[in-house]
């Protein structure tokens, strides 16, 4: 690696260098190589920087270690620039430290390691530098209005200013210390500063953390330009740290994704930036879970132990808050920092701890209650949905969800955020309270109504002594009420029996016999695949016994080998025992001859000439074991070679393949491409099908009846997300033609041949053939579509013969369409559209089949949504097309160079192969010539010299005859040794081949069980199928059954009607019973009112609904209720009549007694009910403070609402409907530039994205200048905001920072950094106010790793 240049001098040695850099160039992954050239160095905020130019105008400029990484090597004729000491880069960065935190004005600066390229956008032109400055109407002042009195300040007192009262303090103190701050800035001479119009920047996906660089260090460099124009600083201050109740750093471990991360804040405005997965928001909820939220508070989790990292036992979390100034909460035990912990085990519970700011843990009492009590002087309230604005809420409120309540949402933030919800709920709870006194008081009453209902029991006595007589009336008319209600009931049976005799009783047998006819259809198939299961049973039975006599000719061949094996391990032992024995022999003689040659000279040389030959031999041999050894060796290298050599071969062919296929795919898309070019539009340019169809049009009076064709031209689907589903299905008729007779498809075929219109069919069909009747038993049930269902054929002439060509073919009425991959799978695998359907097709165009017992999927990866030839748009497809062609070259490229190096490696392992065969030559011709020196070395027995002594020459002999016999013996032992090698390979290799079989015969063993169980399976389906049969037939038969029977009892419900008539008029006429019916039920009505007026009255019950009160009554009105009845008024006037002979005088007298005791208990409770009348005023003077109150809030509210829409030259104001809890945002887009045409909007859903999406983040900021929370959090404000509407919401949020000086920010956006970076330099340029870098703080955040 060369060394990073430490100065602009040694930098410039790169200048000219060449680059390669790899970049993204759409959203499906696609990259490509782009070349460039360093044109020259330049330097941002002390930063050596590198300024590429690539070949297609685009410019970047990067630092060092990115561009090491895509710097070329030097031709051979140049010299690499000098060494200049060791390198920079960091090897990588650790978890701890796996996320990147910078100051505003150094964005530029990372510490990564060498970049992995991805292919990168189209860079897009920057807008001209005046499109990003504010309009003047962005200057309107916020309306001269005092911030209303909030509930938070009941608690804190005087420990923070008003939202106004802060921003006005900061601006004095910022004014006090103007002109104390130098900037100075250090650079060479030499080396040009960059501005907005000279650093241009790529969209990269190299670092896809890093900021943009627009509106970052160029932005703070023309800042720094402009400083002389204007005073810096002008108003504001910029802390070094925070104020009491900022958060300094949050700190988590093995918490949801992070393993271990720690984020240090801003004192003023933080801008976590980061992409999704991040773990952006996990950090909210640290915060959260340490600042007294439970966890279904943070909307995230039931429990905290949800919390937890996966895989891990525990987690923990530090948040540290700043505790320094008159606002410091036990500034003696804590210091100037205080640090919550909280640590949650997996296996539930959870502990929390305070720490100061050494470390150490503080106990003031339970760490809870502190918490609490350091959170209520802090103020605050992480619940408060303004306080933490979480992902959720914001996606909630900006979000264009229309199945939301919106209006009701933002009543219930604006009630939440400003407190006043928590006022109202006080009020509500004093309500209660109040109302327990005046349920106490309640009693009491109770009490005098018990002795008033005591009066009234003696006063309904010596009413009812007078009464009896209208009881008798009473009776009357229940008699006449009673019998007329049986005539009306015994009406009503006849009715209701009618109408399940003539219609539900036929409608239930109908739909018995539709279901037994399905049943039916669903056995027949259930049949014809239990006779495929059979097929399929009985094949693999024979397959098993074919396996089995398999198995056992090879163990017989096992034990054949074995017994070879055995006898020539025999033959070995026994040669060996005869060796050993020939040996022993020798030694013997040797002795002998020992003993001789001290006697005998020629002895001695005899016996020394044998030794020595027998030395040769043994040594000759142990080469030749050698060279054995060698030979075995180098085969072995060899077979390995060949092997890898084999593998090299394959993928050779696999990459051959490959490029084929990218070749073939490339003139496809080419050859499509130039048809529908040449096609100008139409589709049949799509089917290659202009110039033929020309020549049919030429020719078209040839034509008995005119062929239709292409037939995908005339084919096209009613919903677009099925196109690819049926060009799947449907794909290889496209280009066929349909002819009415033979003679026009003899015409068509000469015309194809000479159009060149080849892979194409032609069908005859009778054109006056009529539409295909379509069983509804056909189509898939269980809610899947049919491909015929979706299929639309315009041409009136075309669609009847076309359809019915699809149904005979395809059978495109059985075709279930699937949403899913795992529905279709449903589809062949469960039978979720019925057993009829074996073919269903995903919108990806992926197909599932089933077939007898088999069933598979096949994927379709050629055709997909940008080819699909069944597409509207050919525009579209064309574009598609190109775009294709363009990918398919650089995936050809990169094809043909992998094999190329592929050709290259197997090259190298051929010219190993040939090196290994070589040595593997060598070995065994060393091997052959030592065997055949040992074997002459033993034909040539030494010429031994004849000895005198007839004993010693017959000593000799037979010393020279063992000697030759142990030379033939070590060979048979060698011969015996190597045919046992052999057999030991035979019986390996025969076992080898019985463990296959037996595999083999394992799987089909196992297919063959699966077999039989798919084939028991479906006969248990068809035995329910069959009971269900049974039991359907009965059920039809029972319902004809008890239709009968209920037509038997209709006739005998009339007869008795007719006899309760009868009975009726005997006591009086049908129009006297109507009106005792009708007064009867006046009676139970006036009864049921005077009941519910007690109960309302008594025990505070609600009234009963009209429609409630008329059911009752109406269960009333039956016969045995009106019996009770006319029961209970006789014995009524049976009691009465007995008590008549009471004596009225001693009644009256408990009368009066009964009365003085009340009106003295009335007193008492009247004083009672002042006092509490008296509490009930307080309350309401409670009332009309908080609704004053609340109509100061929403002075207020409506006033920051309509400044922050004027920024964007919108009219807007807050409308609330407090008895519906609803608030409504009016909002006239643009009122300044229209005018009087401007139109008020209350329904958001109108505006475009980013205009509601900056309505609602206006209307949170204003509702927000109410809490008094000393930080504000915002996760993803910007999330569906355009790039306007972004940069304007972004300068009110720092304008509104700025302005809340007093306040902490913390904004959590997905975007990248340049929006921050514009709307900074703008709200500087608007304001003529500097925002120093270090009011803002950035911080990037990379994915978290495991």
């Amino acid at each position: 690696m060369e060394p990073e240049p430490k100065t602009v001098r040694e930098a410039k040695a790169y200048v000219g260098r060449s680059v390669l850099k790899r970049f993204k160039i759409d959203d499906r992954g696609r990259y490509q190589f782009f070349k460039g050239t360093c044109k020259e160095i330049v330097k941002f905020e002390g930063e050596i920087c590198y300024h590429l130019e690539y070949e297609d105008g685009d410019t970047e400029d990067i630092l060092w270690q990115d561009f090491y990484g895509v710097l070329q090597p030097l031709p051979e004729n140049q010299q690499a620039p000098p060494s200049l000491g060791p390198s920079r880069r960091s090897a990588g960065l650790s978890d701890a430290t796996n996320r990147l935190s910078v100051p505003l004005g150094n964005t530029g600066r990372m510490s990564t390691d060498k970049p992995t390229s991805t292919k990168r956008q189209r860079p897009i032109k920057a807008e001209p530098a005046a499109s990003l400055q504010p309009s003047d109407d962005g200057d309107m002042p916020l309306e001269d209005l005092p911030p209303p009195p909030r509930s938070g300040q009941a608690v804190r007192g005087n420990k923070r200013k008003s939202a106004g009262g802060a921003a006005a303090a900061a601006q004095q103190a910022a004014g006090n210390e103007e002109g104390q701050e130098q900037q100075h800035e250090e650079g060479e001479d030499h080396v040009p500063k960059a501005t907005e119009a000279d650093r241009p920047t790529k969209r990269r996906a190299t670092d896809d953390n890093a900021p943009a660089a627009v509106g970052g260090a160029a932005g703070d460099a023309t800042a720094a330009n402009n400083a002389s124009a204007r005073p810096r600083n002008q108003g504001f201050v910029v802390r070094e740290h925070g104020l009491a109740g900022h958060v300094d750093r949050i700190r988590v471990e093995n918490f949801m994704c992070h393993s271990n991360f720690e984020l240090q804040l801003g004192p003023h405005v933080t801008l976590v930036s980061g992409t999704n997965g991040s773990g952006k928001s996990a950090v909210i909820q640290a915060m959260q879970v340490c600042l007294g939220a439970t966890a279904r508070e943070t909307s995230r989790a039931r429990s905290f132990a949800a919390f937890v990292k996966e895989g891990c036992h525990e987690a923990r979390v530090y948040v540290t808050l700043w505790n320094v100034g008159e606002d410091a909460f036990l500034p003696d035990l804590f210091g100037e920092r205080i640090t919550i912990e909280r640590s949650i085990k997996a296996a539930g519970g959870t502990d929390v701890k305070l720490l100061d700011e050494r470390g150490k843990r503080v106990t003031v009492g339970k760490p809870r209650d502190t918490l609490f009590a350091m959170l209520e002087h802090f103020c605050i309230d992480v619940t408060n949905p303004l306080t933490i604005i979480t992902q959720d809420k914001a996606r909630q409120f900006l979000s264009s969800d229309t199945g939301r309540d919106s209006g009701r949402d933002k009543y219930d933030i604006f009630m939440e955020g400003t407190l006043l919800q928590r006022q109202l709920d006080e009020n509500n709870l004093a309500g209660v309270k109040l109302q327990e006194s005046s349920h106490r008081l309640a009693e009491s009453a109770a009490y005098i109504k018990e002795s008033e209902d005591a009066q009234a029991s003696l006063q309904a006595k010596l009413k009812r002594l007078t009464e009896a007589d209208k009881m008798l009336e009473h009776r009357d008319l229940l008699e006449k009420a009673v019998v007329w209600a049986h005539v009306r009931e015994h009406e009503a049976a006849v009715a209701r029996c009618s109408e399940a005799a003539e219609v539900h009783g036929p409608r239930q047998v109908e739909l018995y016999t539709r279901l037994l006819e399905q049943l039916a259809a669903n056995r027949d198939e259930l049949q014809q695949r239990l006779k495929e299961h059979d097929e399929v049973v009985a094949r693999n039975k024979e397959l098993l016994n074919s396996h089995k006599a398999n198995v056992e000719n090879l163990l017989k061949e096992v034990r054949r080998a074995a017994d070879n094996r055995s006898q020539k391990t025999r033959d070995r032992t026994a040669a060996k025992v005869h060796l050993q024995g020939l040996q022993k022999s020798q030694r013997d003689v040797n002795t002998k001859l020992a003993e001789a040659s001290t006697v005998d000279v020629k002895v001695a040389e005899a016996r020394k000439l044998l030794e020595e030959h027998q030395q040769k031999i043994t040594a000759k041999k142990v080469e030749e074991e050698r060279a054995k050894a060698l030979v075995d060796e180098a085969m072995k290298l060899f077979e390995e070679l060949k092997a890898q050599e084999q593998r090299m071969a394959d993928e050779e062919m696999q990459g051959r393949n490959r490029i084929q296929h990218s070749e073939d795919m490339l003139r496809a898309s080419l050859q499509g491409l130039k048809g529908i070019e040449a096609a100008k539009g139409n589709r049949l340019g799509a089917f290659g099908a202009v110039k033929l169809c020309e020549l049919i049009t030429a020719n078209m009076r040839s034509f008995q009846r005119p062929p239709i064709g292409p037939l995908g031209a005339y084919i096209s689907v009613t919903d677009g997300r099925w196109a690819v589903a049926a060009q799947t299905i449907l794909g290889v008729c496209l280009r066929d033609f349909i002819v009415s007779c033979g003679a026009d498809a003899a015409l068509l075929n000469r015309l194809m041949a000479k159009a060149g219109y080849a892979r194409a069919s032609i069908i005859t069909v009778n054109y006056g053939d009529p539409p295909h009747p379509i069983p509804p038993a056909t189509h898939p049930g269980g809610g899947y579509p049919a491909l015929l269902d979706v299929l639309v054929i315009k041409d009136e002439l075309a669609r009847v013969p076309l359809l019915n060509y699809l149904v005979d073919r395809f059978s495109v009425e059985r075709v279930a369409l699937a949403e899913t991959e795992s529905s279709g799978r449903e589809v062949v695998y469960q039978n979720a559209a019925g057993p009829h359907v074996t073919l269903a097709v995903d919108q990806g165009g992926t197909t599932f089949h089933r077939k007898g017992g088999l069933t598979w999927i096949k994927r379709d990866h050629f055709v997909n949504a940008r080819n699909c030839l069944l597409a509207a748009d050919m525009g579209d497809m064309a574009a598609n097309l190109r775009a294709d062609l363009e990918a398919e070259e650089a995936q050809l490229g990169a094809l043909r160079e992998e094999l190329a190096a592929l050709v290259a490696q197997r090259a190298a392992k051929q010219a190993e192969m040939a090196a290994a065969t070589q040595r593997w030559n060598q070995a065994k011709m060393l091997k052959t010539r030592l065997a055949t020196e040992c074997r002459r070395l033993e034909q040539n027995k030494p010429v031994v010299p004849e000895v005198e002594d007839e004993e010693h020459q017959v000593v000799m002999t037979q010393l020279q005859s063992i000697h030759q016999e142990i030379v033939d013996w070590q060979r048979e032992l060698e011969v015996a040794q190597d045919a046992l090698d052999i057999a030991e390979k035979e019986v390996n290799a025969a076992n080898e081949r019985v463990k296959e079989a037996e595999r083999s015969f394992t799987e089909l063993l196992h297919d063959s069980e699966v077999k039989a169980n798919a084939k028991a399976e479906v006969e248990a389906r068809l035995k329910d199928l069959e009971a269900m049969r049974n039991q359907a037939k009965a059920e039809r038969a029972g319902v004809v059954s008890r239709l009968a029977a209920l037509k038997a009892a209709m006739d005998k419900a009339r007869e008795r009607g007719q006899t309760a008539v009868a009975g009726a008029e005997q006591v009086c006429s049908r129009e006297e019973g109507q009106a005792a019916l009708a007064r009867a039920r006046e009676l139970i009505e006036e009864r049921m009112r005077d009941k519910m007026a007690k109960s309302k009255e008594w025990q505070g019950q609600a009234d009963l609904t009209a429609e409630v009160l008329r059911q009752d009554i109406d269960k009333k009105m039956n016969p045995r209720d009106l019996a009770g009845r006319l029961s209970s008024v006789n014995k009524s006037i049976e009691k009465e009549e007995h008590k008549a002979g009471a004596d009225k005088d001693q009644l009256r007298i408990m009368l009066a007694d009964l009365g003085r005791a009340l009106s003295l208990k009335r007193v008492l409770h009247a004083r009672v009910s002042k006092t509490t009348s008296m509490l009930g005023a307080s309350m309401e003077r409670r009332r009309q403070l908080y609704l004053k109150m609340l109509g100061l809030v929403e002075k207020y509210v409506n006033a920051k609402f309509s400044s922050y829409m004027q920024r964007r030259k919108h009219l807007g104001s807050v409308k609330w409907d407090h008895e519906r809890r609803q608030l409504t945002l009016i909002v006239q887009p643009k009122a300044k530039d229209t005018g009087d045409k401007a139109t008020n909007v209350e329904d958001l859903k109108v505006l475009s994205g980013g205009e509601r999406s900056y309505t609602t983040v206006a209307f949170l900021l204003a509702v927000g200048a109410n809490t008094e929370t000393p930080f504000r959090v915002m996760d993803e404000y910007d999330v569906f905001m355009d790039p306007v509407n972004r940069r304007m919401a972004t300068i009110t949020l720092l304008e509104c920072a700025r302005d809340h000086a007093d306040f902490q920010y913390i904004i959590l956006t997905p975007q990248d950094l340049s929006t921050v970076h514009a709307a900074r330099q703008t709200l500087i340029e608007k304001t003529k106010m500097d925002m120093p870098p270090a009011f803002i703080k950035t911080v990037l955040i990379k994915p978290a790793r495991g």
